[in-house]
């Protein structure tokens, strides 16, 4: 999946859960400092990725991540890494 559609659909979802709205999201936002988010947040937006494309985050590369573009790697990632194993 493009970057940019994925971040998109990184959004909107961010946007559902926490009922903010957010016009943009920068590869440098933080994911807490800057975009507020609690681990509620984080753990709702992992759950609803994971069923969305099918893939597997681990909690130990989440405890990584500190930002969008970080966040946006992993899962870009692990969606390639699927679809080049279909």
């Amino acid at each position: 999946m493009e970057r940019e559609a994925l971040r998109e659909v990184l959004r909107q979802q961010l946007e559902k859960e926490t009922g903010e709205k957010y016009e943009k999201l920068e590869d440098s936002q933080r994911l807490r400092e800057d975009l507020a988010l609690d681990s509620v947040d984080v753990v709702s937006l992992v759950v609803f990725l994971q069923s969305e494309f099918g893939i597997l985050l681990e909690s130990q590369d989440l405890e990584k991540l500190v930002n969008v573009g970080e966040f946006l790697d992993l899962v870009g990632s692990r969606i390639a890494t699927k679809s080049a194993a279909a």
